[in-house]
């Protein structure tokens, strides 16, 4: 498997438990603010 940073790590976790453990809305935003940060992240390097 192939390393991925914090973010990306952070956002499938989110994913995969979203309405296993507490709210699943929640969840499901936390995973869409990970992947904004990541997206921003590549922006600026671009």
């Amino acid at each position: 498997m192939k390393h991925m940073n914090f973010c990306i790590g952070n956002a499938f976790k989110y994913l995969w438990r979203a309405g296993l453990k507490g709210n699943a809305i929640e969840d499901y935003e936390k995973t869409i603010r990970y992947i904004q940060i990541e997206i921003e992240r590549l922006k600026e390097a671009a």
